[in-house]
Protein backbone atom coordinates (compact mmCIF):
# COMPACT_ATOMS: atom_id res chain seq x y z
CA UNK A 1 0.00 0.00 0.00
CA UNK A 2 0.75 3.44 -0.25
CA UNK A 3 0.71 6.20 1.90
CA UNK A 4 -2.39 7.77 1.76
CA UNK A 5 -2.94 7.67 -2.00
CA UNK A 6 -4.90 4.35 -2.88
CA UNK A 7 -7.46 5.67 -1.28
CA UNK A 8 -9.99 8.47 -1.79
CA UNK A 9 -9.12 11.53 0.01
CA UNK A 10 -13.07 13.48 1.83
CA UNK A 11 -12.71 16.62 1.94
CA UNK A 12 -15.67 16.62 4.17
CA UNK A 13 -17.36 20.29 4.52
CA UNK A 14 -14.69 22.24 2.68
CA UNK A 15 -15.59 23.46 -0.91
CA UNK A 16 -15.14 20.62 -3.38
CA UNK A 17 -11.27 20.43 -4.29
CA UNK A 18 -12.30 17.87 -7.40
CA UNK A 19 -10.34 15.35 -5.82
CA UNK A 20 -12.58 13.63 -3.36
CA UNK A 21 -12.99 10.39 -5.16
CA UNK A 22 -9.19 9.92 -6.54
CA UNK A 23 -7.27 8.07 -5.54
CA UNK A 24 -4.66 10.83 -4.12
CA UNK A 25 -2.92 11.82 -0.51
CA UNK A 26 -3.26 15.20 -1.06
CA UNK A 27 -6.31 17.59 -1.06
CA UNK A 28 -6.14 21.30 -2.06
CA UNK A 29 -8.97 23.10 -0.63
CA UNK A 30 -10.57 25.16 -3.46
CA UNK A 31 -9.60 28.99 -3.02
CA UNK A 32 -6.29 28.48 -1.61
CA UNK A 33 -3.07 29.01 -3.34
CA UNK A 34 -0.80 26.36 -4.70
CA UNK A 35 2.55 26.07 -3.31
CA UNK A 36 5.02 27.90 -5.62
CA UNK A 37 8.33 29.26 -5.91
CA UNK A 38 8.48 32.52 -3.91
CA UNK A 39 9.63 32.10 0.10
CA UNK A 40 6.18 30.62 2.15
CA UNK A 41 6.23 29.55 5.82
CA UNK A 42 3.99 26.13 5.97
CA UNK A 43 2.88 24.93 8.65
CA UNK A 44 2.55 21.43 10.01
CA UNK A 45 0.36 19.50 11.79
CA UNK A 46 -1.22 16.65 13.18
CA UNK A 47 -1.44 14.47 16.26
CA UNK A 48 0.76 11.85 17.96
CA UNK A 49 2.04 9.14 15.09
CA UNK A 50 0.30 11.30 11.99
CA UNK A 51 3.76 11.41 10.43
CA UNK A 52 3.85 14.63 10.13
CA UNK A 53 7.85 14.70 11.17
CA UNK A 54 8.63 12.28 8.68
CA UNK A 55 6.68 14.78 6.14
CA UNK A 56 8.71 17.81 7.09
CA UNK A 57 12.17 15.90 6.60
CA UNK A 58 10.88 14.80 3.32
CA UNK A 59 10.75 18.29 2.17
CA UNK A 60 13.83 19.35 3.87
CA UNK A 61 15.35 16.51 1.58
CA UNK A 62 13.62 17.69 -1.52
CA UNK A 63 15.79 20.77 -2.49
CA UNK A 64 18.52 20.55 0.02
CA UNK A 65 19.99 24.36 1.71
CA UNK A 66 16.48 25.35 0.35
CA UNK A 67 13.93 24.32 2.82
CA UNK A 68 14.38 25.11 6.58
CA UNK A 69 12.43 23.49 9.49
CA UNK A 70 11.62 24.57 13.00
CA UNK A 71 9.54 22.31 15.83
CA UNK A 72 7.65 24.51 18.06
CA UNK A 73 8.20 21.85 20.39
CA UNK A 74 11.59 22.18 20.39
CA UNK A 75 11.52 25.90 20.97
CA UNK A 76 9.46 25.58 23.98
CA UNK A 77 12.06 22.84 25.29
CA UNK A 78 14.81 25.45 24.91
CA UNK A 79 12.66 28.08 26.48
CA UNK A 80 11.48 26.28 29.52
CA UNK A 81 15.33 24.80 29.87
CA UNK A 82 17.19 28.11 29.54
CA UNK A 83 14.67 31.13 30.40
CA UNK A 84 14.62 31.62 33.88
CA UNK A 85 11.84 33.52 33.99
CA UNK A 86 9.94 30.71 32.82
CA UNK A 87 11.44 28.25 35.02
CA UNK A 88 10.62 30.26 37.69
CA UNK A 89 6.68 30.25 36.61
CA UNK A 90 6.55 26.48 35.98
CA UNK A 91 8.40 25.51 39.43
CA UNK A 92 6.19 27.81 41.18
CA UNK A 93 2.99 25.75 39.25
CA UNK A 94 4.02 22.96 38.81
CA UNK A 95 6.36 22.44 41.60
CA UNK A 96 10.51 22.51 41.46
CA UNK A 97 10.47 19.04 41.07
CA UNK A 98 9.53 19.34 37.63
CA UNK A 99 13.28 20.40 37.06
CA UNK A 100 16.08 17.58 38.71
CA UNK A 101 18.49 18.15 40.98
CA UNK A 102 16.03 20.04 43.28
CA UNK A 103 14.97 22.37 40.61
CA UNK A 104 18.79 23.44 39.30
CA UNK A 105 18.77 20.70 36.41
CA UNK A 106 17.01 20.02 33.09
CA UNK A 107 13.43 19.80 32.82
CA UNK A 108 11.97 16.73 34.04
CA UNK A 109 9.64 15.91 30.94
CA UNK A 110 8.33 12.86 32.24
CA UNK A 111 7.36 14.82 35.26
CA UNK A 112 5.94 17.37 33.62
CA UNK A 113 3.83 14.84 31.38
CA UNK A 114 2.53 12.92 34.22
CA UNK A 115 0.79 16.22 35.50
CA UNK A 116 -0.19 18.43 32.69
CA UNK A 117 -1.61 15.12 30.33
CA UNK A 118 -3.74 13.48 33.41
CA UNK A 119 -5.81 16.70 34.02
CA UNK A 120 -7.20 19.01 31.01
CA UNK A 121 -6.98 22.50 33.60
CA UNK A 122 -3.00 21.27 33.72
CA UNK A 123 -2.51 21.27 30.23
CA UNK A 124 -4.68 24.22 29.76
CA UNK A 125 -2.35 25.83 32.58
CA UNK A 126 0.60 24.96 30.91
CA UNK A 127 -0.07 26.19 27.13
CA UNK A 128 -1.08 29.37 28.61
CA UNK A 129 2.33 29.96 30.21
CA UNK A 130 4.59 28.45 27.44
CA UNK A 131 2.80 29.22 24.53
CA UNK A 132 3.01 33.26 24.37
CA UNK A 133 7.31 32.77 24.59
CA UNK A 134 6.79 29.94 22.19
CA UNK A 135 5.23 32.77 19.50
CA UNK A 136 7.82 35.21 20.12
CA UNK A 137 10.70 33.00 20.07
CA UNK A 138 9.15 31.26 16.87
CA UNK A 139 8.84 34.90 14.98
CA UNK A 140 12.28 35.60 15.47
CA UNK A 141 13.65 31.97 13.98
CA UNK A 142 11.00 32.85 11.14
CA UNK A 143 12.94 36.06 10.60
CA UNK A 144 16.29 34.70 11.06
CA UNK A 145 15.93 31.60 8.17
CA UNK A 146 14.26 34.66 5.67
CA UNK A 147 17.26 36.85 6.63
CA UNK A 148 19.24 33.94 5.40
CA UNK A 149 17.89 33.12 2.04
CA UNK A 150 15.94 29.66 2.35
CA UNK A 151 13.29 29.76 -0.04
CA UNK A 152 10.57 27.81 1.91
CA UNK A 153 10.83 27.39 6.34
CA UNK A 154 8.39 24.59 7.57
CA UNK A 155 7.04 25.02 11.01
CA UNK A 156 5.79 21.82 13.08
CA UNK A 157 3.60 22.12 15.80
CA UNK A 158 0.34 20.10 17.14
CA UNK A 159 -1.13 22.64 17.98
CA UNK A 160 -1.52 24.85 14.91
CA UNK A 161 -5.04 25.56 14.55
CA UNK A 162 -5.57 25.74 18.76
CA UNK A 163 -3.47 28.63 18.93
CA UNK A 164 -2.90 31.71 16.83
CA UNK A 165 0.50 29.90 15.21
CA UNK A 166 -1.14 29.36 11.85
CA UNK A 167 -1.11 32.46 11.32
CA UNK A 168 2.17 32.63 10.73
CA UNK A 169 2.23 30.82 7.88
CA UNK A 170 1.45 31.52 4.10
CA UNK A 171 0.07 27.48 3.82
CA UNK A 172 -0.94 24.98 6.52
CA UNK A 173 -0.54 21.30 5.61
CA UNK A 174 -2.93 18.81 8.23
CA UNK A 175 -1.17 15.20 8.36
CA UNK A 176 -3.65 12.43 8.90
CA UNK A 177 -3.73 8.69 9.42
CA UNK A 178 -5.71 6.01 11.46
CA UNK A 179 -5.76 5.73 15.31
CA UNK A 180 -3.78 2.51 15.72
CA UNK A 181 -1.57 3.52 12.64
CA UNK A 182 -0.83 6.42 14.75
CA UNK A 183 -0.77 4.54 17.98
CA UNK A 184 1.59 2.13 16.90
CA UNK A 185 4.26 4.03 15.63
CA UNK A 186 4.35 6.29 18.56
CA UNK A 187 5.02 3.24 21.04
CA UNK A 188 7.35 2.32 18.66
CA UNK A 189 9.51 5.22 18.46
CA UNK A 190 8.64 6.92 22.10
CA UNK A 191 9.01 4.82 24.63
CA UNK A 192 5.25 5.18 25.95
CA UNK A 193 3.19 2.44 26.48
CA UNK A 194 -0.27 2.16 24.28
CA UNK A 195 -2.15 3.77 27.38
CA UNK A 196 -0.06 6.65 27.46
CA UNK A 197 0.18 7.22 24.03
CA UNK A 198 -4.07 7.05 24.30
CA UNK A 199 -4.02 9.44 27.03
CA UNK A 200 -2.27 12.25 25.12
CA UNK A 201 -4.00 11.59 21.77
CA UNK A 202 -7.19 12.07 24.01
CA UNK A 203 -5.58 15.26 25.40
CA UNK A 204 -5.37 16.63 21.58
CA UNK A 205 -8.04 17.81 19.51
CA UNK A 206 -10.63 16.05 16.91
CA UNK A 207 -8.09 16.25 14.16
CA UNK A 208 -11.45 16.12 11.97
CA UNK A 209 -12.63 19.14 13.26
CA UNK A 210 -10.04 21.66 11.50
CA UNK A 211 -9.40 19.80 8.55
CA UNK A 212 -11.35 22.64 6.76
CA UNK A 213 -9.12 25.24 7.77
CA UNK A 214 -6.23 23.69 6.28
CA UNK A 215 -4.83 24.54 2.70
CA UNK A 216 -3.74 20.62 2.24
CA UNK A 217 -4.76 17.39 4.00
CA UNK A 218 -1.76 14.64 3.78
CA UNK A 219 -3.28 11.49 4.04
CA UNK A 220 -0.11 8.72 6.14
CA UNK A 221 -1.86 5.75 6.38
CA UNK A 222 1.04 3.06 5.62
CA UNK A 223 4.69 2.83 6.27
CA UNK A 224 5.52 3.31 2.71
CA UNK A 225 7.87 6.10 2.36
CA UNK A 226 8.13 6.23 -1.63
CA UNK A 227 4.68 6.66 -1.60
CA UNK A 228 4.67 9.26 0.68
CA UNK A 229 7.58 11.09 -0.95
CA UNK A 230 5.56 11.01 -4.18
CA UNK A 231 2.20 12.99 -2.21
CA UNK A 232 4.63 15.72 -0.51
CA UNK A 233 5.84 16.27 -3.73
CA UNK A 234 2.54 17.06 -5.22
CA UNK A 235 2.33 19.56 -2.64
CA UNK A 236 4.84 21.78 -5.44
Amino acid sequence: GCIGTRRPVTCGDRPSCGRENKPTSVCHRAGTKAISDKMLTVGITGGIGSGKSTVIKILTEIEPGTVASLLMDDVSKELMNNDPALRARLQAEFGVDVYEDSGAGPLNRAKLAAIVFADTAQLAKINSIVHPPTFEATLDRIAQFKAQGFKIVVIETALLFTTSAYQLNDVNVLVVAPTEVRIARAVARSGLNRQQVVQRMASQIDWSTVEKRADYLLVDDTDDLNALHQSVRALF
